[in-house]
């Protein structure tokens, strides 16, 4: 892979934590047992992002299969297909796993994959959820940042629309205030499916406005099989705009809410409304 496209940077996402980063292909600071429930010499999962191959932007389906395909600058990117290849994520995050049993709800989150380039965002959500339950996704644009919800109990405050009214619903706030997001993304359809934009149960919202959540409803897909959800945006123009260092959280719910012990990255089992722990994906330089 040429070095003048790529460069890892490695952070504790522990929301509020000092960032450290790393030389340029450094190994692992500790080693390659990532199950978020290990306590970790550095204090948290590595983060790793990679330089846009060329600036471009590849579309949704940007190759023949599964992170198998290489385009025209040498670097493969994700298949939105609902299926996680082995490659498919290799130029994005390390992987940042739960190995939290499920409790009380059938509900199991295993692993989340991100990669970003100048003009798209791709999330691949690895684990399944019980009948009517779904998977949700919160984003914070520009993290650290002013602009953004504060997350309080009542916050959120759409009830038009299963989804909205679901993530409206759930009780959630962060356990500081550098998390502050202004999208969210949730899947409460019954799997399998594949969904272009936006649906009433499907889809990314804008939630800056609390009463009344914009749609977003072109330029992106969101594809969900038994075992995984994949979901693509752009960034800038019908997708997240004032993208900066975005930070991510990731729940499951049912329409009406109820939120079970499932966190990536992992977070207090026992008290999944509290998002103290976030996936940091900076931007490309």
């Amino acid at each position: 892979m040429p070095t003048d496209h790529v460069r890892a940077t490695c952070a504790l996402v522990l929301a509020g934590a000092l960032s450290i980063a790393c030389e340029e292909r450094d190994p692992a600071p500790f080693a390659p047992e990532r199950d978020g429930a290990i306590e970790r010499p550095d204090g948290g999962p590595l983060v790793i992002t990679r330089r846009d191959a060329g600036q471009r932007d590849a579309g949704i389906d940007a190759g023949a299969f599964d992170g198998g395909d290489l385009g025209d600058a040498g670097v493969g990117l994700p298949v939105v297909d609902g299926v996680i290849g082995e490659r498919e994520y290799e130029l994005g995050i390390d992987d940042v796993t739960s190995s939290t049993p499920p409790t009380g709800l059938p509900d199991q989150l295993t692993r989340l994959l991100v990669v970003r380039t100048a003009t798209r965002l791709w999330i691949g959500i690895e684990g399944n959820v019980g009948p009517g339950r779904g998977m949700m996704l919160l984003l914070d644009a520009a993290y650290g940042g002013e602009d953004g919800v504060t997350l309080t109990a009542g916050s959120l405050a759409d009830n038009v629309g299963t989804l909205d009214r679901a993530l409206s619903s759930a009780v959630l706030f962060s356990a500081e205030d550098s998390f502050r997001p202004e999208y969210a993304w949730g899947a409460l359809a019954e799997v399998p499916f594949t969904i272009d934009g936006s649906e009433d149960d499907v889809g990314w919202r804008e939630i800056t406005t609390a009463d009344d959540f914009a749609d977003l409803p072109s330029g992106n897909r969101t594809v969900c099989s038994e075992d995984a959800c994949e979901t693509s945006i752009p960034i800038g123009g019908t997708g997240i705009l004032r993208a900066g260092t975005i930070a991510i959280a990731v729940r499951t719910i049912d329409a009406n809410g109820l939120l079970s012990s499932q966190t990536l990255p992992l977070d207090e089992p026992g008290a999944p409304e509290s998002i103290s722990n976030v996936l940091r994906v900076f931007p490309p330089e």
